[in-house]
């Protein structure tokens, strides 16, 4: 097993766990026609996840309140969702070989406003975990 295998072998999910929409944008499939790229970040331990949501298949319909939602550039908490696997191993991104690919087959539910003390709690987190930065060098 290579190493980045091994390390995507220890990386675990679960169902419950929360997941905040980062981004979203469309791009070119390799396929031909259009996809949507989907990151996200979940809120327990900050993994980075990608899915690829093609409008052209039917798993899309499971996405569209993720992509019609008005509140997406403010970011969505989502549960329900399953890596992408071979062999029992998270598949990694092709060009972020320690961020896992969620399977578009998923079923997510997105969790209502009044849980955005959630996102509350990650800004809250990453800011105890930040170091000061030094901005005297602009000054």
């Amino acid at each position: 097993m290579a190493d980045g295998e091994e390390k995507m072998a220890k990386i675990t999910q679960s169902l419950d766990d929360h997941w905040i929409v980062l981004k979203q944008f469309q791009k070119e499939s390799r396929y031909g026609g259009m996809i949507l790229e989907i990151t996200l970040v979940r809120i327990e331990d900050l993994q980075i996840a990608h899915t690829y949501i093609d409008p052209d298949n039917k798993n899309s319909k499971y996405w569209q309140d993720i992509i019609a939602n008005e509140d997406r550039e403010q970011g969505q908490i989502l549960k329900g969702l399953k890596f992408k696997r071979q062999g029992g191993i998270p598949i990694a991104h092709s060009k972020h070989p320690l961020e896992p690919l969620i399977n578009a087959d998923s079923r997510p539910d997105v969790l209502p406003r009044e849980k955005s003390r959630l996102l509350e709690v990650l800004w809250e987190t990453i800011q105890e975990q930040a170091e000061p930065v030094d901005n005297s060098v602009f000054e």
